[in-house]
């Protein structure tokens, strides 16, 4: 289970990342800054990052949760993205561009 879980976030997290290529390989999306979100990101008490995302338009549909630690090699890079968010906040997740 725990390996099925990986795959399905990792392949929504490629196609965040990535965005959604047409079958002749030109991008087939809307461009990424007519997106303002993509999910939420709450904080909790103790400074954990809880990412829920979902792909954009028009690739495969997926979503996933994704969990940031302090102290996890991609927390800072994480916490630079989303801009200013504090213990107890939640807030829009923008694209990767």
């Amino acid at each position: 289970m725990l390996y099925l879980t990986f795959a399905i976030v990792a392949t929504v997290w490629a196609a965040v990342v990535n965005g959604a290529y047409a079958a002749d390989g030109t991008d087939a999306s809307p461009p990424c800054s007519a997106a303002a979100s993509i999910g939420v990101a709450h904080m909790s008490r103790k400074g954990v990052m809880t990412l829920r995302i979902r792909s954009l338009p028009p690739g495969p549909i997926g979503e996933g949760e994704l969990r940031y630690a302090p102290g996890d090699p991609h927390y800072r890079e994480i916490r630079q993205h989303l801009g200013r968010i504090l213990p107890g906040q939640s807030k829009p997740v923008r694209p990767w561009c």
